[in-house]
């Protein structure tokens, strides 16, 4: 793991570790400068910061940054933001890495259990303690009722998990994980991260049997392993300067291809994304998972001043929205072109969240990511903005819910 993962994992583990006591029913209606009137253990206090979306002309490298969106007005001062949310229910634990989520239920890597499964309607369906020491950073994977599991501390391995009773069903040492597990119907690739500055560690990509994880082969790697995914009986695993396709079963190399990835390939209605950074820039390719053929390009700067890690997109109604540095951009998935982008004047560690025609993001600042913003995913108007006392963090759809980490909590909430 490079230092920069690290820090990532460092400073997400602070941030959740600081609890907020929320309790009620609780209904959130955002104004532009006003603090609105809240429960006894909940102070909130509005934030006045304007985030305007822009149609700026920035290059890409396949030259279809042609922006559509419109410039819209803002709220007047103090006038209430057309958007509402309503809170359905929350459970307390301690979130520590990304969630799955799936069509019925929420996987989510916890402090103390492992893994808490939690259903919609709120309810924990099963906590699980893995293993003494394990702290599942990474995303599970879920697949053919099994979820997948790994972690980047030395001691402990990867491990399956019966999705449904959340029962340890195998376990084995792979040394510490970089990222998600790839996982297909032939088996399961996962690779090594030792966080050595000096080089010193070898890294190694395996495969696993999907079942027993016994070991099928193991390469040595020249750079720390980022995550993977699956896809038509292909891992497809992303490290610090490429990303490759693998046979799970014998480890060969399909395609390849050079790139610095930031975060695990991900595929989406069969086509494959992959974030990476060059120079100063952010990059968001689309590619063929079968060629491994570039389909777009999305370009847009970073901020050499503040570290800001970086985050997959989310998708939704043919649009992909990712979160890069301090700005938001809706990308047509289809082309690439940029459709809007809005600045929001303060880095965005996390993937957005869509839910209620909604992009919902939560910034890092001085105030220590209490802020919950939204914008209409048609146009980037600034249709909601928050500031609670607790925490908050990871907004993902789950539900036609909006649910978001609340310091040593998840809540949910309907967008009204």
């Amino acid at each position: 793991m490079d230092g920069n993962t690290r820090r990532r994992f460092l400073r997400a583990s602070a941030m959740l570790g600081l609890g907020a006591t929320l309790s009620g029913c609780l209904r959130f209606a955002g104004t532009d400068d006003a603090t609105q009137e809240a429960p006894p253990e909940t102070t909130r206090a509005t934030q006045a910061e304007t985030a305007t979306p822009t149609a700026d002309d920035a290059a890409q490298s396949d030259g279809t940054d042609t922006p559509t969106g419109e410039t819209a007005d803002q709220p007047e001062t103090g006038t209430p933001f057309p958007y509402s949310l309503t809170e359905q229910w929350r459970q307390f634990f301690e979130p520590v890495g990304p969630p799955l989520v799936t069509d019925d239920r929420l996987f989510v890597p916890t402090r103390d259990q492992g893994v808490t499964a939690v259903t919609e309607d709120g309810e924990i369906d099963w906590q699980t303690v893995v293993e003494a020491g394990f702290v599942p950073w990474h995303r599970p994977t879920l697949h053919d009722g099994n979820l997948y599991l790994s972690a980047f501390e030395d001691n402990v391995g990867l491990f399956r998990v019966d999705a449904e009773s959340g029962t340890v069903a195998a376990s084995q040492s792979v040394g510490p994980s970089g990222g998600p597990v790839a996982a297909t119907d032939d088996g399961v690739v996962v690779g090594t991260d030792h966080n050595e500055g000096s080089g010193d560690a070898e890294e190694h990509l395996s495969g696993f049997d999907r079942e027993a994880l016994s070991e099928s082969w193991s390469d040595a790697a020249t750079t720390q392993y980022r995550g993977g995914v699956g896809h038509d009986g292909t891992a497809i695993v992303g490290f610090g300067e490429g990303i490759e396709a693998r046979d799970p079963t014998t480890g060969s190399v399909q395609w390849s291809t050079d790139l610095y990835a930031i975060d695990p390939p991900i595929v989406h209605d069969d086509a494959l994304y992959v974030v990476s950074t060059v120079a100063d820039t952010r990059v968001l390719r689309r590619f063929d998972p079968t060629t491994g053929e570039a389909d777009w390009t999305h370009e847009s700067p970073t901020d050499d001043t503040v570290y800001v890690r970086g985050s997959n997109p989310v998708f939704a109604d043919g649009s992909a929205y990712l979160a890069s540095a301090s700005s938001l951009y809706s990308i047509d998935a289809g082309s690439g072109q940029r459709q809007w982008s809005v600045e929001i004047g303060k880095p965005i560690d996390e993937s957005p969240a869509v839910v209620g025609g909604v992009v919902w993001v939560t910034p890092t600042g001085e105030d220590r990511n209490r802020e919950l913003i939204g914008f209409d995913a048609t146009d980037g108007t600034k249709v909601y903005h928050d500031t609670l006392l607790a925490e908050t963090v990871r907004p993902l759809a789950f539900g036609g819910s909006l649910v978001v980490g609340m310091g040593n909590q998840i809540a949910a909430f309907t967008v009204e």
